[in-house]
């Protein structure tokens, strides 16, 4: 089942001398911020936030990580170039985009989807650290995107 696999997956990315380890919720999710000393790179609160969700049939779970908040209407501008960038793998780093609605808010999240039967611990280890440095790229990008689009207001400074 997926679910477990996604589970040993999180086992696997725990901290050695954390209890309890990271698992999934009742609800199928778990979240998780990691601390990044300013040095290394300048994220809000010092800490990356990645959130594990599984979907409600079990059959896929996603990777998400917030952007930016949207605050009004995005240009029509701002969207085309979005989605035509993350056409290309490699403009992204495989990442995909997505408006997310949190409570009374909207967020650009940056977004992977997992759609096979099953994932190793390993693999899934390595899904996040690749899912984690997409982030850190990303991250750039999108704030210096948000000086020019007054709807995007950027969860991480630079």
């Amino acid at each position: 089942m997926l679910r477990d696999n996604v589970n040993a997956g999180l086992a696997a990315i725990s901290k050695p001398d954390t209890s309890p380890k990271l698992v999934l919720d009742e609800s199928g999710g778990c979240t998780i911020s990691l601390p990044f000393p300013p040095s290394i790179v300048k994220l809000s609160g010092g800490q990356l936030q990645v959130e594990i969700r599984m979907a409600k049939t079990g059959e896929f779970f996603t990777l998400l990580s917030p952007l930016a908040a949207v605050h009004g209407q995005l240009s029509r501008e701002f969207l085309d170039a979005l989605l035509h960038r993350q056409f290309y793998a490699e403009q992204v780093s495989s990442l995909s985009f997505a408006i997310a609605v949190v409570g009374d808010s909207d967020l650009l999240v940056a977004v992977h989807h997992w759609m096979l039967d099953a994932i190793a611990p390993e693999e899934f280890k390595r899904l996040f650290q690749k899912f984690m440095s997409a982030v850190f790229s990303a991250i750039p990008e999108i704030n210096n995107i948000a000086r020019s689009e007054i709807s995007l207001a950027p969860i991480h400074s630079e």
